[in-house]
């Protein structure tokens, strides 16, 4: 028999991990972008340019990323718990 307070937690870590990855994902884009400017290279001496980098803000941004990437564990973690009472799949870490 289904434990349908299993289910309940399960569907509400579920949602939690949807919404937590889709967070880590733009995070994650947005730090991929910031380090891609910083690496384009230009000719300094024939164009007088150079990309700037704000390393402060690249830091805030790891941090968010850590934080969202914690958060999204521990609502696999917490989820994956209630899977076989809830008679739900485990998620696969890959």
């Amino acid at each position: 028999m289904k434990d349908f307070e299993a289910l309940g937690r399960y569907t509400d870590a579920a949602e939690r991990m949807a919404s937590l990855s889709s967070q880590r994902h733009n995070l994650a884009a947005e730090l991929a972008r910031m380090l891609h400017k910083a690496s384009m290279f230009n000719n300094t001496a024939s164009s007088g340019t150079v990309q700037v980098f704000d390393h402060a803000e690249a830091v805030k941004q790891v941090e968010k990323l850590a934080s969202a990437n914690e958060q999204l564990e521990a609502a696999i973690t917490e989820m994956n718990s209630y899977a076989i009472a809830a008679e739900k799949p485990a998620v696969r870490r890959i």
